[in-house]
């Protein structure tokens, strides 16, 4: 038998951290309290810039697997595992986006805590796979994960952060290398009813007891320039396709805190903001939501 997950979120080998990283708590209560709304809420584990045309290249998930004997280890055992556990990440709305875009997406496995914890050299330890309507197609297992990403960017970085934390220790890994795993989308909000998206949101966690009005994504411009830059890249491809033009809002949250700041940005620019209370149920996440949508969307 095998099962997958996405991984949760730890502190990196060999970083420190002020505070644990947790969960993001806004965005699990905005998927759970509006499943009767026609918007669905998605990640987007990872998506490659191709920087010679500043377009998205493709869409990447990952996921951890354990087996509990290795002879149930194959490419048809992952792909359904794979497909079983799906349906509710948002892979359907994926998928149609993918199209639009006429881009591919991509499943990359590897074993829980892998490359921390060494596994069994009798196995290849990172499958890929290709995402084509619904079906997995084995793209190549034993895969050298650095060396494709960067054939997906068309390009290495000559200098790269190594992160403090991430859900997986290969991101960790990968983030001390020219060929990181790509930047993630903390929420995709697509519009079942018209299969447009409606916005791209950034969560910023403030663990601190300051303020949350004090909190600005200007605070944080030259750690986060690179980010914002892409979600533009990849805001334009995405209007190209359709016919409203998504908003890029970052939302600062504090599991302390009673507000969330929300900020509308425009080419790197902050255009509007807000400051809303923080939802305490279902109820309140409608009205949260409804508020967004009104002044934002």
């Amino acid at each position: 038998m095998i099962s997958l997950s996405k991984g949760e979120y730890r502190v990196c080998p060999e970083r420190v951290m002020g505070s644990p990283p947790i969960e993001n708590l806004l965005l699990h209560r905005m998927r759970n309290s509006l499943v009767a709304s026609p918007n669905t809420f998605f990640e987007l584990d990872g998506y490659t810039i191709d920087f010679q045309s500043k377009t998205c290249s493709a869409f990447l998930f990952k996921r951890e697997y354990e087996v509990e004997f290795i002879d149930d280890l194959s490419h048809h055992s992952l792909i359904e595992a794979f497909l079983e556990t799906s349906e509710t990440d948002g892979i359907r709305e994926c998928m149609s986006l993918a199209v639009k875009l006429n881009i591919p997406i991509f499943v990359a496995l590897w074993p829980l805590d892998y490359p921390a914890i060494k596994v069994e050299s009798h196995f290849p330890p990172v499958w890929l796979f290709e995402l084509r309507s619904r079906e997995l197609v084995l793209n190549g297992y034993g895969v050298d994960l650095g060396n494709f990403l960067g054939k997906l960017r068309k390009r290495s970085f000559k200098a790269v952060k190594p992160l403090n934390a991430a859900r997986t220790f290969m991101e960790c890994k990968l983030s001390t290398t020219q060929n990181p795993w790509p930047g993630d989308l903390d929420c995709v909000v697509f519009n079942s009813e018209t299969s447009e998206v409606e916005a791209l949101l950034e969560f910023k966690t403030h663990n601190l007891n300051s303020p949350i009005s004090r909190e600005s994504k200007d605070q944080y411009m030259n750690a986060d320039r690179r980010r914002f830059e892409v979600i533009e890249y990849l805001r334009h491809q995405i209007s190209i396709s359709q016919r409203k033009v998504p908003s890029i809002l970052y939302l600062a949250w504090g599991p302390q805190h009673k507000q969330v700041k929300v900020q509308s940005i425009e080419h790197g620019k902050i255009y509007k903001e807000e400051i809303l209370n923080f939802p305490s149920s279902a109820e309140d996440t409608s009205l949260f939501f409804k508020a967004i949508k009104e002044k934002f969307l």
